[in-house]
């Protein structure tokens, strides 16, 4: 991972080498005779330059680890963890006034990383210089909206001021599961976007149906794209981010704007190379309104009309860079839309609103030609107060939704259905039971049915959502093919989703619901191979066991065994682990490495001792340590009859050979309750008995008495901490 550090400081070392001389050569060149000067030519000149270079390798592997440093940050600004970038920021080294973004490339890398949920992103070649890395993790995440389950915690590795890599945090309740959500929300969502449509009509779709279908969160604790359109609740951070990410879906620029004065966010579009604001929050009224109830005040306006509806503060940052005035077109600040306060419905190049303007009257428009239709009513829309018919409210309630090749909108007592030619049908009429319940304030499309809304006044807590018959729309199904899970990345069962409105099945008739939940495997624990370390007496055997720890259920394997060329390895047998699989005994022990298999037809979940492996210790080795390795190859290990990877964790052991084994008293080089016997015998009297007096005393105190029994007794119990060596 440090390779390039370290030819990198290779050059540093040298570089400052060729400064401190010319550094010396030029401070003293007044006081230094010609004739003090050594004269050194070039054949002289390369071994020094080669001796230079050596040393500055040696220092550089021996102290790049302490030049690296981890650092735990947090970053300002990021909006969906409840934050606003501050003006104060643009004063970095980021230039964020400039038209060009120099990290633009290093941003959308941290992005991939973080859309893979990576735990480490190397950006070394970057050259990010650590004043600036926590602007640009803000970027990366404030410019992708689906990166939702991002924390704004994060380390991150420098070697001097240059960032190496990162290592983020994330949102572990948000799962894989919960991205494929989100995202199969906004193909439902995009699906409903006529191709032909203009940019200027895709906009306005999208502003309706976020403010339409995202309620005002007054927790103040919804912050992200996730909860405004999946929860249905947020505060203008998910807002704003909601509408980036499915404007961008459709091919849309579009941006956020924030002040941290207004403590507020909101959008900013490019159309047609002229930059426009849209704000989805004010335009959805706060409190209990009724669904279908949408401003357009706030819609494509310039910074002059921005600032006059309210936004009026002088630290906007748009995206990474401060908004300038001069950028933005009047173009449609004073537009037909302005004093609409129900959703727009479209079709093809025909939209249909109501007006405050008439009772008797709703409207057609045709998008390409701007004219305007009003269509008659059969009767008068005025909205009377509950339990007083004889008076009415001062507005008009109206509420429009598309669905197929019909508008549809309600007046008090009626859901209408009207054709883009100006077709007029009564779709339903209230029923006496409902009459009861209070008038109709709202429809809307979800998820591919239509619903209205009964209540007793515009604005409360007493609506009453009723699908609309006949408006059911058929399940749109994504398959999904099974995944086995791995140590690295999550799975599911085989499933199908809905693309319209995100529901899940276990098949494909739909007659077995589940959760997106529930279709996730998790991530398989990294089982845990372990090579015991031993001690061995030389010119004795040795046994060193190989235990499993976390075993998730191992279907086979393939193992690389490798030792210290002194050890030669005598036998190896198994032990309780594994079982359940056939391991095939190696025929050539003097293979080093070795490898070392098994199979099976099923998975083996058991832990414990896989083998037990017997070296012999050649009377001609020295003392010291001889280390035993496993590994595997890529594909070295898997879990079940599906092949699915695992990759297991190594840890390596080894002998440590003695001339004199402390405690191996019948000099067998093992230790074991039979030196135990014999220890005790020689205290007693010796019993006539062969016995190494030099590995009974095993404290080193040149005695043989009871406090080496008591060690070696306490060594073969485990758990007190007793080394013998």
């Amino acid at each position: 991972m440090y390779a390039k550090n370290g030819k990198h400081r290779l050059w540093y070392v040298l570089t400052a080498v060729l400064l401190c001389a010319l550094l010396i050569c030029s401070v003293g060149a007044e006081e230094i005779a010609v004739e003090d000067v050594p004269v050194i030519g070039i054949t002289e000149a390369a071994p020094m330059a080669a001796e230079l270079i050596g040393t500055a390798a040696q220092e550089s592997a021996s102290s790049e680890a302490e030049d690296v440093k981890t650092v735990l940050a947090h970053a300002e600004g990021i909006l969906q963890a409840g934050d606003f970038p501050a003006a104060a920021q643009t004063d970095t080294g980021l230039a964020l006034q400039a038209e060009e973004d120099p990290y633009a490339e290093v941003c959308e890398v941290i992005a991939a990383g973080l859309r893979s949920r990576r735990e480490e992103i190397e950006i070394e070649d970057y050259n990010v210089p650590e004043k600036d890395i926590g602007l640009v993790y803000q970027c990366a995440v404030n410019r992708n909206p689906e990166l939702f389950y991002v924390g704004p915690s994060y380390r991150y590795a420098a070697f001097g001021s240059k960032i190496l890599w990162l290592m983020p945090s994330y949102d572990e309740t948000y799962t894989a599961a919960d991205s494929a959500a989100f995202e199969a929300v906004c193909d439902a969502i995009v699906s409903h976007i006529d191709p032909d449509w203009t940019d200027l009509q895709k906009l306005l779709f999208l502003h309706d149906y976020i403010v339409t279908h995202c309620e005002y969160d007054l927790t103040y604790s919804n912050y992200n794209a996730y909860n405004a359109l999946i929860d249905r609740s947020a505060v203008c951070q998910g807002y704003t981010l909601a509408f980036i990410h499915l404007a961008r879906r459709v091919g849309l620029d579009a941006d956020f704007v924030a002040s941290d004065e207004l403590v507020h966010a909101w959008n900013v579009v490019t159309l047609e190379g002229e930059r426009f604001y849209i704000d989805c929050t004010w335009d959805d009224p706060t409190g209990d309104w009724y669904e279908g109830f949408c401003m357009h005040d706030n819609f494509m306006l310039s910074r002059a009309a921005t600032v006059a509806a309210g936004h009026d503060s002088s630290d906007w940052i748009c995206g990474t860079r401060r908004c300038y005035e001069d950028t933005t077109s009047t173009k449609y600040d004073n537009a037909w839309w302005r004093d609409k306060h129900t959703t727009i419905a479209q079709i093809g190049s025909v939209c249909a609103y109501g007006d405050d303007r008439s009772e008797q009257n709703v409207y057609l428009r045709d998008w390409a030609s701007g004219e305007e239709h009003a269509i008659p009513l059969p009767t008068y829309a005025l909205w009377p107060l509950w339990n007083d018919p004889d008076s009415c409210w001062s507005s008009l309630y109206y509420s429009f939704a598309a669905k197929g090749n019909a508008f549809y909108f309600t007046t008090p007592e009626s859901v209408w259905r009207l054709d883009p030619a100006g077709n007029l049908t009564q779709a339903h009429a209230l029923s006496a039971e409902e009459r009861g319940t209070g008038y109709l304030y709202g429809i809307i499309e979800d998820n591919g049915k239509l619903y209205y809304e009964l209540g007793t006044t515009p604005c409360g807590t007493s609506f009453c959502r009723v699908e609309l018959e006949g408006s059911t729309a058929d399940h749109i199904l994504v398959h999904h093919p099974a995944a086995a899970p791995t140590t690295e990345t999550v799975g599911n069962v085989e499933y199908w989703r809905c693309s319209v409105c995100g529901s899940c099945f276990l098949d494909e008739d739909c007659r077995q619901p589940t959760s997106a939940d529930a279709v996730i495997l998790p991530k398989l624990t990294p089982p845990t191979l372990t090579v015991e370390r031993t001690a061995g007496r030389i010119g004795c055997t040795a046994e060193v066991k190989i235990t499993l720890a976390d075993n998730p259920g191992i279907g086979g394997a393939v193992l690389r065994l490798a030792y210290a060329p002194e050890l030669t390895l005598k036998s190896v047998s198994v032990g309780d682990a594994l079982t359940g699989l056939t391991f095939t005994q190696p025929t050539d022990l003097t293979q080093n490495p070795l490898e070392l298999s098994w199979e099976g037809t099923g998975a083996d979940t058991a832990n414990g001792t896989v083998l037990t492996l017997t070296f012999a210790l050649p009377e001609t080795m020295n003392e010291g340590f001889y280390a035993v390795e496993l590994s595997c190859g890529e594909n070295g290990m898997y879990a079940d009859d599906s092949a699915t990877v695992i990759r297991p964790i190594f840890t390596d052991g080894g002998i440590t050979a003695k001339k004199v084994l402390r405690g191996d008293a019948d000099g067998d080089g093992k230790r074991g309750t039979r030196d135990l016997t014999f220890l005790r015998r020689d205290l007693a009297g010796g019993f006539g008995m062969g016995i190494d007096l030099a590995a009974l005393d095993v404290n080193g105190d040149g005695k043989v008495n009871v406090k080496d029994v008591t060690l070696v007794r306490r060594f073969l119990a485990g758990g007190y901490g007793v080394v013998l060596e």
